[in-house]
């Protein structure tokens, strides 16, 4: 019992949590669990991916998966809304409020999304996010 409360504590300080279905059967993987904040967002025109031409200031966009299935989005630190979210580690898809989108690249410091958006005049957008937590 103790080695199981251990390993609790530690997948919590580290940030794993044990794989589990929702409702849906997709996957939340633990590694995706943690705050990150975004630092540079790109469309995509013509094939080619642009880098958008703004600065980012720290913790302005911040997401906090947790593992509970849960996701918060913080506005410059203020608690905008929370939404259910899965993440299937197998196909990288993750789904935000029922939209769709692929986790490209997800590593202990690093996550980058490339999805489209839903206006009238979709595009392509991949954004990174680095690990605050």
């Amino acid at each position: 019992m103790k080695k199981v409360i251990l390993l609790f504590v530690l997948c919590s300080i580290i940030g794993c949590t044990k794989s589990g279905d929702d409702d849906n059967g997709n996957t939340t993987s633990g590694t995706i669990v943690g705050k990150w904040d975004e630092f540079s967002t790109y469309k995509k025109k013509n094939g080619v991916w642009v880098k958008d031409d703004w600065e980012y200031e720290p913790n302005v966009f911040v997401l906090e998966f947790l593992n509970n299935g849960k996701v918060i989005q913080y506005d410059e630190g203020v608690k905008t809304f929370e939404v259910n979210y899965s993440y299937n580690s197998n196909t990288k898809e993750l789904i935000l409020m029922g939209l769709s989108c692929i986790v490209e690249e997800l590593t202990s410091t690093k996550l980058v999304v490339v999805g489209d958006t839903i206006s009238e005049d979709r595009f392509n957008y991949k954004t990174e996010f680095k690990r605050i937590n």
